[in-house]
């Protein structure tokens, strides 16, 4: 079952309401036209996703919730007005886990691979790839060639860190976090049955940058590893 017109009228209406009451009476319509959809999305991702990592998980489980958690938060709405399914390892011994994404909103829906918010040990191991001209980092750079839909983003510094650096690769590590997104107003595919097949597309062009994070993570294992048998 694809997403429709519905879906975002749903999301839009529930958000604007804001009212536990108004979504319990209208709590089918979120279930037929947001769960399901991304249910079956999530089923037919995953193999997927598995051929890229057999460690992804990607399962219904993974949909965000459309009640958000307002406990340290100044906004204290009750609801979102966008959904979106994360697609990452579970986290394990990891610092970060770099995650792709797929997220459906009012203006359209946007795919991505990346960090919500990247640690600063994060930062460093992959600025080190970068800084070494690592071949991972290589294969992340050609896939953005190859598919400028893609656009590299993440809060930049306030200062140029790295002066003596290229162009190109200030754009990379003169960032506190980042991700690379993918924003479409295409509603007809969005509400096509088509959509996965265009998702599993987009998602393989990426692949490698999701590789080139998953050797930065890797990389800070390693040392701890290596620090600890040291200790002893």
């Amino acid at each position: 079952m694809p997403f429709s017109r519905e879906s975002l009228d749903f999301l839009f209406e529930n958000k604007l309401n804001d009212d536990k009451n108004w979504y319990e009476e209208h709590k089918d319509i979120y279930r037929r036209c947001i769960t399901v959809p991304f249910s079956e999305l999530a089923m037919e991702l995953a193999p997927m996703f598995d051929g890229i990592d057999s460690k992804l998980v990607c399962t219904p489980r993974r949909i965000s919730r459309v009640r958000r958690d307002t406990r340290f938060t100044k906004d204290k709405s009750l609801f979102r007005d966008h959904i979106w399914i994360s697609v990452s390892r579970p986290k394990e011994r990891f610092e970060q886990i770099p995650e792709f994404y797929f997220c459906i909103e009012q203006a359209g829906f946007s795919l991505g691979c990346g960090y919500y918010q990247a640690s600063a040990g994060s930062m460093d191991s992959i600025r080190e790839l970068i800084l070494s001209d690592d071949k991972s980092f290589k294969a992340a750079k050609k896939a953005l060639e190859i598919a400028p839909e893609f656009i590299l983003e993440g809060e930049m510094y306030k200062r140029d860190h790295f002066p003596n650096e290229s162009e190109e690769n200030k754009n990379w590590i003169n960032r506190k976090s980042i991700c690379i997104n993918y924003s479409s107003n295409d509603f007809d595919m969005l509400f096509s049955d088509e959509l996965a097949v265009m998702l599993k597309e987009e998602f393989m062009k990426i692949a490698p940058f999701y590789h080139f994070l998953e050797k930065a993570e890797e990389n800070i294992v390693k040392k701890r590893v290596y620090h600890y048998r040291e200790d002893f």
